[in-house]
């Protein structure tokens, strides 16, 4: 909580998102079998997404530029918590900004890095589920994207 809160977000958004911790035993999900999970991490926050059949996790401690993890063989996908509504578009980069620029009632999606629109040079499959069409898209990147 401690690592949302500082990040602006209000309970009522984080629960609203669904968003927890996840149990220490479920965290090998995200990561290979055959590597396992690397022994520094303690534990995580899970950003489900829609749907109910992906999520990401935020590492503690991260390791290194390695911060999030994805269940293996999975491909980037669009993160829209909340349903979104018409006129322009945030396109935010990380999980914890889409939820800061709900709450701060803009219309906003994630992606989990600043190229995670695409996976194998292909546009991700979830992008057709947003109305792009007459419709301004502004790309909100971290800061330290470029």
């Amino acid at each position: 909580m401690a690592d949302l809160r500082a990040s602006g977000l209000t309970d009522e958004t984080i629960r609203a998102a669904g968003v927890y911790s996840l149990a220490p035993g479920l965290i090998q999900r995200f990561f290979s079998a055959r590597k396992g999970v690397p022994a520094k991490i303690q534990t995580s926050l899970c950003f489900p997404y829609r749907g109910g059949t992906f999520a990401r996790i935020k590492l503690f401690p991260s390791l290194g530029k390695f911060k999030y993890s994805q269940p293996p063989g999975t491909s980037a996908r669009l993160y829209r918590p909340f349903p979104g509504s018409e006129g322009a578009l945030c396109v935010c980069e990380g999980e914890k900004k889409t939820l800061a620029a709900n709450q701060a009632h803009l219309n906003a999606v994630g992606i989990g890095g600043v190229w995670s629109w695409l996976s194998k040079g292909e546009p991700i499959d979830d992008l057709q589920f947003v109305e792009w069409e007459s419709r301004d898209a502004i790309i909100i990147p971290d800061s330290d994207a470029f």
